[in-house]
């Protein structure tokens, strides 16, 4: 087949396939890294705006006020890992 087929594809970090059996082979990952890879992404913001919270909660408690609230701005991130898998599309404007 890749002696009578001309492909030419790029993968996502754009390397260009040019053989069937690597496009073949990356079109089978698509899928899974579609289903995961906002999952990924959001448990990495959401671990860092449970950091961001606690380091504003101990400023607050040292009497270092002038730190703003950020909280109020990451409270989007702070749901359980069940409401991230849950979640089809993931905008900050709609909870």
């Amino acid at each position: 087949m890749n002696a009578s087929t001309a492909v030419y594809f790029t993968k996502e970090d754009g390397t260009v396939l040019t053989d069937a059996v690597s496009m073949l082979y990356d079109s089978k990952k698509a899928p899974v890294i579609q289903k995961w890879g906002q999952f990924y992404a959001l448990k990495v913001a959401h671990y860092l705006s449970v950091l961001i919270v606690d380091l504003e909660n101990e400023s607050h408690r040292n009497g270092y006020m002038n730190i703003p609230y950020l909280n109020e701005f990451l409270w989007p991130f702070r749901v359980s890992d069940r409401e991230l898998k849950s979640r089809k599309t993931w905008s900050i404007y709609h909870s």
